[in-house]
């Protein structure tokens, strides 16, 4: 390199400023040298403190990839963990669904026990009802098949029988007394009925009450009181009065004629035992369909008379 080049010149001007006045002496090159390191030493602390912040970077990103490493190791030992233990989770996969199956079968069979042995809500509510309808008769007939289904799993379950049967039988009986008492109320509107459809609850309810005899035969008694008194009091009409608008004439107007007096009693006698007969079978039909097809009969069969003796009394008049 030329010493009168540029670059030579100026590092020896940058030199010259530390160079003693005294001249070029040993002591001159030691101070120059040592100076020379100095600032070499401030140099690099100021490169480092410059670059300090690339470290960091660096030293960070190699944290992360420590952690990173860590990270794929943790699941790298997962991994081979759950393929050790897949086959015990299929085994207890199959177990669990053979449960499955097992609770299914007994939820049936629970359900089913319930919709054979339990009152359901309504039910409940019906019998603890004082209003006689179709829900209440619905009700009783509903305990009685569970008393009957109780009595069937004596013979295996004596003691859950029991239980159940105890528990239905104060309801039960409530509702037979609330049914006996309505019964006993409609017994004149019962017996006062001339050819009608009879009310379907009654005769329903009646039914009811043969499952207890002493309630079924007062109300037997009081329907068959209450219907005498009726047919009395008609007797007593078609003797005295006759029928309506005077047709059939009153019987006691043929006093004078004992034959035709005798025979005309004796007709609507037969004619008041043959409605008896049917009044009595429609009532213990235990439908209101079979108690319609009871009073249809019945109502021709009393028309019927009624012409047979109206005909009777004008050929006795005629032959008379």
């Amino acid at each position: 390199v030329s010493i009168a080049s540029a670059g030579m010149v100026s590092c020896l001007n940058g030199v010259s400023e530390f160079v003693p006045k005294g001249g070029n002496t040993l002591a001159a090159r030691r101070q120059l040298q040592h100076q020379l390191e100095a600032k070499d030493l401030q140099h690099c602390k100021e490169l480092l403190e410059r670059f300090s912040p690339v470290s960091k970077v660096f030293e960070a990103t190699e944290r992360i990839l420590d952690d990173l490493n860590a990270t794929v190791e943790a699941a790298s030992e997962r991994v081979k963990a759950a393929r050790k233990s897949s086959g015990s989770l299929v085994e207890r996969a199959s177990k669990l669904e053979e449960e499955k199956k097992i609770i299914q079968s007994k939820s049936k069979v629970v359900n089913k026990l319930l919709s054979q042995f339990q009152l359901q809500a309504h039910h409940s509510k019906a019998l603890e009802s004082n209003e006689v309808n179709e829900n209440m008769l619905d009700a009783i007939e509903r305990v009685n098949e569970i008393r009957d289904n109780c009595h069937v799993l004596l013979e295996s379950y004596q003691r859950v029988g029991l239980d159940m049967i105890e528990s239905l039988a104060k309801r039960q009986e409530r509702a037979y007394r609330v049914l006996f008492h309505w019964t006993q109320k409609h017994v004149q509107s019962i017996a006062e009925n001339t050819g009608g459809a009879l009310n379907p609850i009654f005769t329903r309810g009646l039914e009811l009450l043969k499952q207890r005899p002493a309630y079924f035969s007062h109300c037997l008694d009081m329907v068959a009181n209450a219907r005498r008194i009726v047919m009395i009091k008609r007797f007593i009409a078609a003797l005295c009065r006759g029928g309506p608008n005077g047709q059939p004439r009153p019987i006691e107007i043929h006093a004078g004629d004992p034959i035709r007096y005798v025979s005309d009693m004796l007709a609507w006698v037969h004619q008041a035992v043959a409605m008896e007969r049917e009044f009595l079978l429609s009532l213990i039909t235990t439908t209101a369909s079979d108690g319609q097809r009871a009073t249809m009969p019945r109502q021709g069969h009393a028309e019927n008379l009624d012409s047979k003796r109206r005909g009777n009394a004008t050929e006795k008049e005629e032959v008379g």
